[in-house]
């Protein structure tokens, strides 16, 4: 895809991975699929961000179905999730810097 526009990686993102966000929101327990991932990764690249705003309801779907999970969780699961989350989020900016 190196050698794909960036309209054209906007349009690739419009048709797959509009149908991947709507799965997910559709079965937000099904995780990461790989081939969402990749294409925002395609963005990353190229220093773009997905046109998420195409798919604003489906990303509150998710969040409101994440927390509604987290809330589900007994206290040593959620601290467990948290530390996950805190130490993702910790490798994400080294490795931005």
């Amino acid at each position: 895809m190196a050698d794909v526009s960036n309209t054209r990686q906007r349009k690739h993102w419009q048709v797959p991975g509009i149908a991947l966000m709507r799965a997910w929101a559709k079965a937000p327990d099904m995780g990461h699929e790989p081939r969402r991932v990749d294409i925002e990764a395609e963005y990353s690249l190229r220093g773009l961000k997905p046109p998420y705003e195409l798919v604003r309801a489906e990303m509150e779907a998710i969040t409101q179905a994440t927390a509604g999970a987290i809330e589900d969780m007994d206290e040593v699961d959620r601290e467990r999730i948290e530390n996950q989350i805190l130490s993702l989020r910790s490798g994400e900016k080294a490795q931005a810097n």
